[in-house]
């Protein structure tokens, strides 16, 4: 049994389901703008907080990449330099001869005329090669005294007058100079 009766003309009841459908699409579409409004606004928000984090990061990053930068500059600048001032480097590693030419003249005179020097070589000592380091120089002095006493007083005042790391006397040995016996030595100094 019905209890309503519709006096609707027909054309009047489907423009009310239409009326009832636009309605009802319409509140879903608003609800679901209104959700997807919400997280879209949830999720910028936790990008916002996100990109301050970050930028606060790089603030306190940005001396870190300046020394980055810097140092890179000065690698550079070490490479240059090493590079065009290899010779330089490379002679500075050597002690000067003239130098060492000079400490040994000056023991030699203080010898007062008993020694006499026939040869002085400078030589890598094959010996005390290392991994780290370059090779250690040796002196060869080669050369006659008047007898072996002086040749030893030669030796002590090579150890300490002139800053060599060992001073050895290799060899000695007499030999006839104008039918007058002399010691002939050979001493191996380490700078």
């Amino acid at each position: 049994m019905k209890r309503h009766l519709n006096l609707m003309s027909s054309k009047a009841c489907m423009h009310e389901k239409v009326r009832r459908c636009s309605r009802f699409w319409l509140r879903t579409l608003t609800a679901t703008l209104l959700v997807l409004l919400y997280f879209g606004l949830a999720q910028w928000w936790v990008y916002q907080q996100e990109s301050e984090r970050r930028d606060a990061l790089e603030v306190q990053y940005e001396p870190f990449r300046q020394f980055k930068v810097e140092n890179a500059k000065v690698r550079k600048k070490t490479e240059l330099l090493l590079a065009q001032e290899q010779v330089p480097l490379r002679l500075s590693e050597e002690t000067p001869v003239a130098a060492l030419f000079g400490l040994v003249g000056r023991v030699v005179a203080s010898g007062e005329g008993q020694i006499h020097l026939e040869g002085l070589q400078m030589t890598h000592d094959p010996l005390a090669t290392s991994a780290k380091g370059p090779r250690s120089r040796a002196v060869v002095l080669e050369g006659i005294g008047m007898h072996s006493k002086a040749v030893t007083e030669f030796a002590n005042a090579l150890r300490t007058k002139i800053p060599f790391t060992s001073v050895e006397l290799a060899s000695t040995e007499a030999v006839e100079i104008n039918q007058t016996i002399r010691q002939a030595f050979t001493i191996e100094c380490a700078l």
